[in-house]
């Protein structure tokens, strides 16, 4: 099945890019006695020498000030059973009561418990990425919750990971249309052919 071009306007790039399955998280800081979160999925890491990570915030986002204030944030990775804490960051609530936030201080954040793992942060940079901040972080401490199911967001909703399938075999060669060797490619210094 082929790819078809289509028009190249917000409403369209938010729907390609809903094509990226991506997991979710809580982000959340505290300046003073103000504590604020925000559900994101535009996390990633960086660096590994230094650890950096990069999370992306709407400019008019009231977590703009916090951060700015604040200097440290908290990435919570959130379990599939934390659906309910990520609407409610992101401004769609569930009927019914508000879901309980077991969280706590930490590390100049707020850490919730249940969530995979949470990484803490000391802002160390802002990058100016159109209608949004691209606000870098150096890692300043990690936690690891208990192995679980991690919450995705994919095509517009919130979805988790269904049981692993076997692994298949391998493809006798991964050619693409040209007939160009695909490679995979992390830094190493002779990159190894696929079908090798």
């Amino acid at each position: 099945m082929g790819l078809t071009d289509v028009a190249r306007d917000p409403a369209t790039f938010r729907r390609v890019m809903g094509q990226l399955a991506t997991g979710v998280t809580l982000i959340t800081a505290q300046a003073g006695t103000v504590q604020h979160g925000m559900t994101a999925n535009a996390v990633i890491s960086v660096s590994l020498e230094p650890l950096l990570v990069l999370i992306s915030v709407r400019r008019e986002a009231r977590m703009v000030a916090v951060l700015r204030e604040a200097g440290h944030f908290v990435i919570n990775i959130l379990a599939r059973d934390q659906e309910p804490i990520a609407r409610h960051f992101a401004g769609q609530p569930v009927l019914g009561p508000r879901p309980e936030l077991p969280i706590e201080p930490w590390e100049g954040g707020l850490r919730l418990a249940g969530c995979l793992a949470a990484i803490a942060c000391r802002v160390v940079g802002w990058l100016p990425g159109g209608d949004h901040w691209l606000v870098v972080g150096e890692v300043t401490a990690l936690a690891l919750g208990e192995p679980g199911t991690p919450l995705l967001y994919y095509g517009g909703q919130y979805r988790t990971l269904a049981p692993a399938a076997p692994a298949p075999a391998p493809a006798p060669d991964l050619l693409d249309s040209l007939g160009a060797a695909l490679y995979y490619d992390e830094g190493t210094p002779d990159p190894v052919p696929w079908d090798e």
